[in-house]
């Protein structure tokens, strides 16, 4: 018998945080395309970020969840970045 053993006690912090770094750019560019709800992408990318910072802080000895958590950050920072830089174009091109 193979003495491999599989340890959940991550919390899955860090599995929340992908998940809801993945869910945020799909909800974030179908809002622009259909012009509702674009915002909550933002939202949900900033919830991914808070996630990874905080299973970032707690396992830090966990390497598979730090990675799910770093990818869920860059993800998540990425689409509330966007959002502001679509928010400040957005308000440029109606005070011209």
């Amino acid at each position: 018998m193979s003495e491999l053993t599989i340890d959940r006690s991550g919390g899955g912090l860090g599995r929340a945080s992908l998940g809801l770094g993945l869910l945020a750019p799909m909800l974030f560019f179908l809002g622009t395309v259909t012009g509702v709800f674009w915002f909550l992408g933002a939202i949900v990318g900033l919830a991914a970020v808070l996630a990874g910072v905080q299973a970032l802080r707690k396992h830090r000895d966990d390497r598979a969840d730090r990675r799910l958590a770093i990818a869920g950050l860059v993800l998540g920072a990425a689409i509330a970045g966007w959002f502001v830089v679509y928010v400040v174009l957005d308000a440029a091109a109606g005070r011209s």
